[in-house]
């Protein structure tokens, strides 16, 4: 019996050790649909051409969704891949508002300039980031 239990006990061990040394590592592969590997964290994350200004610049002035005819207020979350190109790929709503400032959010991300990549050990690498986008009409 008691051998029973020590074999127990060494088996829990040796699976927790496993597991471990697993969740130890601060970098985690995702691989998306895509074929290529997706790093977090990376050391410098995607921009945008200009920065965060030029990134609201560009949704203000490129929006085209009517706002005076609805009450819609609220955000789209769009999710993408920036690639090593700076190119946005695997464009998606992770969270939805409503279909119409959906299919705008997707539109205008499908539309923007390429980004500046993530860098990783000096070297552009891609990553996966989440953009989340205001539409606000009438209150």
């Amino acid at each position: 019996m008691k051998e029973i239990v020590y074999l127990f006990l060494i088996t829990g061990f040796i699976f927790s050790g496993c597991e471990q040394r697993i969740l130890e590592g601060n970098e985690k592969i995702i691989e998306p649909e895509s074929e290529e590997l997706i790093i977090d964290p990376v050391e410098y994350m995607p921009t945008f051409p200009g920065g965060e200004d030029s990134l609201t610049s560009y949704l203000k002035k490129n929006n085209q969704w009517i706002a005076e005819q609805s009450t819609i207020d609220g955000r789209v979350v769009i999710g993408f891949v920036v690639n090593e190109k700076g190119e946005l790929k695997e464009i998606e709503v992770l969270k939805s508002l409503c279909s119409s400032c959906d299919k705008e959010a997707i539109r205008l991300v499908e539309n923007m300039p390429n980004w500046i990549p993530a860098e990783e050990n000096g070297k552009p690498v891609p990553k996966r980031i989440m953009l989340p986008i205001s539409f606000n009409g009438l209150k």
